[in-house]
């Protein structure tokens, strides 16, 4: 069985059950109900029953009725039915009172100030003032202090607040001041005044004539000795010529006008003799005066110098007004025209800034006028004669101001306030308080003193201090600054409401705030009223203090449930209460907690360093709640987003430095979509490219004290993460081929300025740039910096290259170089100097200057040639090329060999050496082969000379050239000879000249003969047998006491040879050609002999001879023999001496016809 408990209303939210809020705002009522079943609840407003729609929101589960943008016909009572049963129903009742809004009367306030004016009585006058404020104010005027009667006056009026005079009279000049007044208070306007314009004429009417010489000084005064006419406000002052059609003075240096209204010549010439008219001009009423004429003839003399002399000048001492313009004038007399200058103690002036000079340079003008413009200001005026100067000290001084006027104050009953009122100027203003208009002395009578007080003590300071405020202390305050230059007026309005305290909103605006985990939340109770509510928070029936868990702020309304849990959910109630008159106002709202499960980054992302150009992958996981409202991941760089990948990751391809920093992986969802209210979580993670640094910043390139050098200096850039290594330092230059060169490098270390020396090249004009390297690579080059001074010059410090001489042609040599870049020229005027002569001559050489053919646009790759014609064929040159400028020579030039044509014969060589060797008879020659003259050397021919007529220069022998440095070559000599050797070079064109000649340093060795005589045969005659042999030439004699042993017998015998000494009947002068004989005596007819004939000297005898026969005679073969054996004797005779026959049948004698028979076998 159910249990039924009636509907009961045990309590209303606001308690007090009555609420006041104010117009345009909501109010709220919540009524708490009981019993079981859960009883429905039904609102009621005058008899009507309450539904939701736009005017009413009914929460029926709360039990709550909200009236949105309450108006006065909303105040009333509102009643709540709760039933729960056919007989069981409870009622309860709330009033809402509906106030007016905040403010909705104020007092006046000047918007439209009049100002100071100077009328003219033909025109009305309007003084301007205008008023807002709530009622509309009404306006009054004094004049001089006194309530001026508009009504009583016929010639004033008033258009809404602002004055209207017609017909303006001296009468009306004086000091006026505007009204404006409502119930809450008066305002008054600055005080101003008006005058009458008026201009008066001039009082000399008589013209004048002037007459001056050149270069001397005049002032021509407007007006003459009266002056200036009187007018309000005084007149300004013009001059012009007299000519029909006047034209205005241009003023100048030389002409000026001086604040009198004086036309000051500081010397005059000939073209300004003319006529002159002073103007006084008042353009308030719209009139001029001129002057009489005055006509000024100039002497046509040369014009005398005169110094400086100031003629017109300040006071000693003038006065400058803060935030205006401020003018000092100074005009000199002098021939030539003196110049003007200005200084401030002892600082020259220029323009500039608030500083301005004008006039030529005659006015000093300072704007806005500070107090630090005080000081000593002289001006200068100087010309060739001299200078003269006048000092003016310049003080500023001040109307009053306010350096922080006093502002509007809104307050509550019961509060205090304290309204301040600063003053500064010079001299000091003093500052006394009005209210509504009236001096303190006039209101005091009106006011509580035991409230109010006014504070003295600094006459540059006045505050009223009011304890306790009332309503009926709202007014209007005037705070009234003076000194001799102004009255300042500063207006305060004191505006002091009450109303009962009220929710006017609530953060967030639906009440109701979801938070993660472990979050802070918070709620704002937007409360307003007079006095100040207070707040207080109560969660679950307990009213919340300030702690750990909660933060409390009072003046916000603010309430912070830190580090927020499951079992903080709920709804929390914020009541605003305040007191007014003794009576009790309270307002109540509520807003409700949702706490949702924990956002975590489990896997966050990971600090990278890659190179530039890699990828970077960072990685983000996350686990949340699921009721978290389009949950969505993103990445954050420099507040910049960047989209993650489907995984949550975020990729960064072909990364740069650019790229380098903090990239935040951040989670974002929605907690109450009616609210806004968005939950984020974020991790951060590092990523470093390191890529080539960027361009060193040069800073300055400075020329050294020593030549050809300069010091330059630059700014590392940044390294973008990749420490620079080194530093390349390139050149430029106008030519094309060398564009951008190495120059030098610099190691780097570190250092926040960078110098390096750079040696240079003269007469080269230079560009630098400097390239930062780190292990990525090579920056960009840096801004290019070039030397501000022109280059120097020296002479050129090297010469050309690839000297050689040749040709074609045999009668001339080309002497060809490779011409020089011109960075290396040195200095103008470069030339070459070509110096020749014929080889191995003590003549001076030729010379002859070749101008390059190189140029800027094709400075290399070019050979260049002289011509030297040789006056005879293959003549052999030596030769050099030398770099020259205007500077003088270059280093000293190698010297060349060369001959005319295609090719010539070679140069001789060169003997080194003959040098004995350990084996007899032999010794090793060394030599250096010659120039080949361009046709390789084939072989080289070594030649001996002896004493002997017929042995000179005989070939020794040859040796194959093999491109060696040094030959050596082994000679096997003949003893007892006394050598000489020369060497001869061989190539395809022929033979060159001998080489120097040597010969042996120690005495020829001695060895027996080598060789016996040739030609060894015997003759005959009738009783003889004659040895005859070719004689041996003396080189073949091999030692001193040469002879020939000859040796002979009968053939076949067993005797001994005879033998015989025969001395060489040949000599030095005739050793060749010479036939030697010995005599044999036959001691019988028809002997034949064997002999022999053998070289000897004093080592002993030559080799074994060989054995020759002969006959004595041959009469005994004709007479003896039958002709049988003569034939035969004849074969024999052929056979065994046909040599002898040979050789020795032209001798024989005819001797019948068997000797002619034998003479013919032969």
């Amino acid at each position: 069985m159910s249990v039924v408990i009636p509907a009961s209303i045990p309590s209303f939210t606001p308690l007090t059950r009555k609420l006041s809020v104010l117009q345009n705002d909501s109010a709220k009522f919540t009524c708490h109900v009981e019993g079981r079943p859960t009883p429905t609840i039904t609102w009621t407003f005058k008899g009507s029953v309450l539904t939701n729609r736009d005017k009413y929101t009914i929460n029926e589960t709360e039990g709550s009725l909200v009236i949105n943008n309450v108006k006065k016909v909303d105040s009333g009572e509102y009643e709540c039915r709760a039933e729960n049963g056919e007989y069981h129903e409870a009622t309860g009742s709330a009033t809402l009172t509906v106030l007016g809004t905040l403010l909705d009367d104020f007092p006046p306030f000047i918007v439209e100030q009049p100002e100071s004016v100077t009328g003219d009585q033909r025109i009305p006058l309007t003084l301007m003032c205008r008023a807002i404020g709530i009622p509309e104010p009404t306006y009054y005027w004094e004049k001089d202090g006194s309530l001026f009667d508009v009504d009583s006056n016929d010639h004033a009026s008033l258009d809404g607040g602002n004055l209207v005079i017609e017909s303006l009279t001296t009468a009306d000049d004086g000091q006026y001041q505007c009204f404006a007044k409502n119930r809450l208070g008066t305002a008054m306007s600055q005080k101003i005044r008006t005058s009458l314009a008026f201009m008066e004429q001039f009082e000399n009417t008589a013209p004048a004539m002037v007459q001056l010489s050149q270069g001397q000084p005049l002032k021509l005064r407007c007006g003459g000795s009266p002056g200036v006419p009187n007018g309000n406000p005084a007149p300004m002052i013009y001059w012009t010529d007299a000519a029909p059609k006047p034209t205005p003075i241009t003023y100048n240096a030389r002409i000026n006008q001086d604040p009198q209204g004086n036309l000051i010549f500081s010397n005059v010439i000939a073209s300004d003799a003319k006529g002159y008219y002073c103007l006084a001009i008042n353009n308030v009423v719209g009139l001029f005066q001129r002057s009489p004429k005055i006509t000024l003839s100039v002497i046509d003399l040369p014009a005398v110098a005169s110094a400086a002399h100031l003629d017109s000048h300040p006071a000693a001492s003038e006065v400058a007004i803060r935030t205006q313009s401020f003018k000092l004038k100074c005009i000199a007399f002098g021939y030539p025209t003196p110049v003007i200058t200005w200084k401030q103690g002892e600082e020259q002036l220029q323009s500039g800034g608030r500083v301005s000079i004008e006039e030529s340079g005659q006015a000093l003008v300072i704007s806005a006028v500070e107090i630090s413009d005080e000081g000593t200001y002289t001006c200068v005026a100087s010309n060739t004669g001299g200078d003269d100067e006048f000092s003016t000290i310049v003080t500023v001084e001040s109307s009053p101001y306010f350096l922080a006027p006093p502002s509007n104050e809104t307050k509550g009953p019961g509060e205090s306030v304290d309204i301040e009122c600063r003053s500064e100027g010079v001299p000091p203003p003093t500052v006394e308080w009005l209210v509504n208009g009236q001096t303190w002395a006039d209101f005091e009578s009106n006011i509580d003193t035991e409230r109010w007080t006014v504070v003295t003590g600094d006459p540059q300071l006045a505050t009223i201090a009011i304890t306790n405020l009332h309503t009926t202390d709202s007014n209007l305050f005037q705070c009234i600054s003076t000194n001799k230059y102004k009255e300042e007026l500063a207006s305060v309005v004191l505006n002091v409401v009450s109303f009962p305290a009220r929710i006017t909103s609530f953060t967030p605006l639906t009440r109701r705030l979801s938070v993660v985990e472990d979050d802070s939340a918070k709620f704002i109770c937007h409360s307003k009223g007079r006095p100040d509510p207070t707040i207080t928070w109560t969660f679950k029936g307990s009213v919340l203090t300030n702690g750990i868990k909660y933060t409390i702020n009072e003046t916000e309304g603010s309430l912070v449930i830190n580090n927020v849990k499951k079992v903080d959910g709920g709804e929390y109630e914020c009541r605003a209460e305040n007191a007014i008159d003794g009576e009790d106002y309270e307002a109540t709202g509520s807003a409700t907690l949702t706490t949702l499960g924990k956002t975590t980054i489990y896997l966050s992302p990971a600090n990278l360093m890659i190179r530039e150009g890699n990828t970077a992958t960072f990685q983000c996981e996350i686990t949340y709640d699921e009721e978290l409202i389009e949950p969505y991941v993103y990445w954050m760089k420099d507040g910049q987003r960047l989209e993650a990948n489907q995984d949550n990751s975020l990729r960064i391809e072909n990364a740069f430095c650019t790229h380098s920093g903090t990239y935040t992986c951040v989670f974002e969802a929605t907690i109450d979509e009616s609210a806004g209210t968005v939950h984020s979580v974020n991790a951060s993670a590092k990523l470093i490219v390191k890529g080539r640094p960027e361009s060193p910043q040069i800073l300055m390139l400075r020329a050294k004290q020593q030549e050809f050098a300069m010091d330059l200096f630059w700014e590392p850039g940044n390294d973008n993460n990749a420490p620079i290594q080194y530093y390349i330092i390139q050149y430029d230059t106008k030519w094309a081929d060398m564009h951008w060169q190495f120059q030098a490098n610099e190691t780097s270390s570190g250092l926040a300025i960078y110098r390096k020396v750079l040696y240079l090249q003269p007469f080269v004009d230079y560009q630098f740039r400097v390239i930062a390297v780190n292990e990525i690579g090579e920056s960009e080059p840096s801004a290019e910096v070039a030397p501000t001074v022109d280059p120097q010059v020296a002479p050129p410090s090297e010469n050309p290259s690839g000297v050689s001489g040749s040709s074609t042609r045999p009668e001339a040599m080309v002497i060809r170089w490779q011409a020089i870049h011109p960075f290396y020229y040195g200095g103008d005027g470069f030339h070459y100097e070509v110096a020749y002569r014929p080889r191995i001559s003590s003549e001076p050489f030729t010379k002859a200057t070749v101008d390059p053919e190189n140029t800027d646009d094709n400075p290399t790759g070019i050979i260049q040639n002289y011509i030297v014609n040789a006056s005879q064929l293959c003549e052999e040159f030596e030769f050099s090329v030398r770099s020259v400028n205007s500077g003088g020579p270059g280093p000293e030039p190698e010297i060349h060999h060369g001959f005319p044509g295609k090719a010539c014969r070679p140069e001789s060589p060169q003997i080194l050496m003959l040098r004995a060797k350990q084996q007899e008879f032999a010794m090793d020659l060394f030599w250096e082969p010659g120039n080949d003259n361009n046709a390789p050397i084939q072989y080289f021919i070594i030649q001996y000379d002896t004493k002997w007529a017929d042995m000179h220069w005989q070939f020794q022998a040859n040796e194959t050239a093999s491109g060696l440095a040094t030959y050596r070559k082994v000679l096997y000599l003949q003893p007892f000879v006394d050598y000489r050797f020369r060497v001869i070079a061989v190539n395809e064109i022929g033979e060159s000249e001998p080489s120097a000649e040597v010969a042996s340093r120690v005495d020829p060795q001695v060895a027996p003969p080598s060789i016996n005589p040739s030609g060894v045969n015997g003759s005959t005659t009738l009783t003889s047998t004659v040895i005859r042999w070719q004689a041996i030439h003396p080189f073949y004699y091999g030692g001193d006491d040469f002879h020939y042993e000859v040796a002979y017998r009968p053939r076949l015998s067993s005797e001994p040879f005879t033998k015989d000494s025969v001395y060489p009947e040949n000599t030095d002068d005739n050793p060749t050609g010479i036939i030697q004989n010995y005599i044999v005596d036959a001691s019988k007819l028809c002997e034949e002999f064997e002999f022999s004939v053998r070289s000897m000297n004093s080592e002993g005898p030559g080799p074994e001879p060989e054995i020759h026969y002969g006959f004595p005679g041959v009469a005994c073969l004709a007479s003896d023999f039958p002709d049988q054996a003569i034939n035969q004797a004849s074969r024999e005779l052929v056979q065994q001496h046909s040599g002898a026959f040979q050789q020795e049948r032209a001798s024989y004698p005819t001797i019948g016809n068997n000797t002619c028979r034998l003479r013919a076998i032969y």
